[in-house]
């Protein structure tokens, strides 16, 4: 399998990087380990998986194989190992940010949760990281650790035993068992409210408060409607404007599609959707092209991830 190049890479890492998303992305090697990504390869059935592994190991491949991946070949990869599966390290790092961002690359460029020829079921995301399998800690310091080294530490979770409370005013994140609590009483800060309509405007206060004032509910029994001339308004269900036709919902006969000469969501009448022979439905399945590369997508898809396919040909199966 043909590795995209390291330009490609380096432009694909300073876009994340400009993403404000990515600052929860940690570029320390704060567990003394290597981060590293793989390539697993089963030779019978043809197929790839891309994955990342923080190894305590200076043997990458040696923690590889008591790893095993997690993915839904995990007990065949442990049950056949060299005789069925080829693994391949692709790169090591010194901090996780740069093994996300790699591995997320490599995701996103070969779309390996809808290419038929990879067994991964999601794509990494670099601005929100697929931390499975990790667990948040606050002995000492907020880090990611592994679930096993969460337990063997007897560690506990950053939120573990705490809610939010009103304090004198102010909100206060406290130990559930702070005796402040309970010699004063105060409140979690959404005890006894939930929000509700007043002159046009969504508020949150007491559900008591909110009776005494004959106050709805945010959706109980109320719907957003428009009319011929684009006038929007929150109506009841019950409303005779709705009643008589002169109101209705936004997406009352109409479809949601890809329009595949801008690439752009549209929401259109069916009639508008039959007569365009440019637009598919949210849900079908297009082709995608570039190079020796065909791919088989959906449209909801395609224009969740249209900036790894700006280079692509698009086609309507």
């Amino acid at each position: 399998m043909k590795i995209p190049q390291t330009k490609r890479y380096s432009i694909y890492k300073k876009l994340v990087l400009q993403d404000k998303r990515s600052e929860k992305l940690i570029f320390e090697n704060k567990h003394i380990g290597l981060y590293y990504v793989y390539r697993v390869t089963d030779l019978e059935d043809n197929e790839y998986y891309y994955g990342s592994r923080i190894s305590k190991q200076e043997d990458v491949l040696k923690d590889f194989w008591n790893y095993c991946t997690s993915s839904k070949k995990k007990e065949l990869i442990k049950k056949y190992k060299e005789k069925r599966f080829k693994v391949k390290i692709m790169k090591v790092f010194n901090n996780p940010g740069d093994m996300i961002i790699y591995e997320s690359f490599l995701h996103q460029y070969f779309n390996v949760k809808d290419n038929e020829v990879f067994f991964n079921k999601n794509i990494q995301n670099p601005t929100n990281p697929n931390f499975s399998g990790m667990v948040v800690t606050n002995n000492k310091e907020k880090r990611w650790v592994s679930k096993d080294t969460f337990i063997k530490l007897k560690m506990k979770g950053h939120s573990t035993g705490k809610t939010t409370y009103i304090v004198d005013g102010k909100v206060k994140v406290l130990d559930i068992k702070n005796p402040i609590i309970f010699n004063k009483g105060y409140a979690g800060v959404q005890k006894g409210k939930s929000n509700f309509w007043k002159d046009g405007h969504l508020i949150n206060i007491s559900i008591v408060d909110a009776e005494k004032e004959g106050l709805q509910g945010r959706n109980k029994g109320y719907t957003p409607v428009v009319n011929k001339e684009g006038v929007t308004k929150l109506l009841s269900k019950n409303s005779d404007l709705i009643k008589s036709g002169e109101f209705y919902h936004p997406t009352k006969n109409k479809v949601n599609g890809l329009n595949i000469n801008t690439r752009t969501r549209v929401t259109i009448s069916k009639e508008e959707f039959d007569n365009n022979p440019n637009i598919v439905g949210i849900r079908k399945n297009l082709e995608i092209s570039f190079q020796n590369r065909t791919l088989k997508i959906r449209a909801n898809d395609f224009l969740k991830n249209i900036n790894n396919y700006i280079d692509y040909k698009v086609s309507i199966l």
